[in-house]
């Protein structure tokens, strides 16, 4: 490889990171102290009892960024299937608005994680996603 393609490989990833970096600060998406992934203000590991829920225990945490945006489609199709009678108020004992609160969250980051993944697909970013939830964002 010559210099020049090395070089001009450097200058890509460093773009390609600036953008990620930009597209999670867009979506408030980062890592909460250093450990603990937060989208849109919310802690992501606190919706793990829903995704695991909904997926049938396929998901299990939100880890693996891409087996979640794999599987992004169908998760939302049940979360707005669900949304008028959620799963969890008719069987956790959760108030309506409350489980709906959940539900529309649960969505919100389920969304967010599969454009991430696309994203980073779209910008040669793929190294970032075997972090998955540990990423090197904001």
């Amino acid at each position: 490889m010559s210099i020049i393609s090395q070089a001009v490989g450097k200058i890509s990833g460093v773009m390609a990171d600036r953008h990620m970096e930009k597209w999670c600060e867009q979506h408030r998406m980062n890592l909460n102290n250093g450990k603990r992934l937060v989208i849109g203000g919310l802690l992501v590991s606190e919706f793990g009892y829903l995704l695991r829920y909904y997926s049938n225990g396929a998901l299990s945490s939100f880890e693996n960024f891409q087996a979640i945006a794999d599987a992004a489609d169908g998760l939302v199709a049940q979360f707005e299937a669900d949304f008028a009678n959620p799963r969890e108020y008719q069987n956790l004992n959760i108030g309506l608005s409350t489980a709906q609160a959940n539900l529309k969250n649960l969505m919100m980051i389920v969304r967010t994680i599969a454009e991430y993944v696309n994203e980073c697909n779209a910008q040669g970013c793929e190294a970032r996603l075997a972090q998955g939830a540990k990423f090197n964002g904001n």
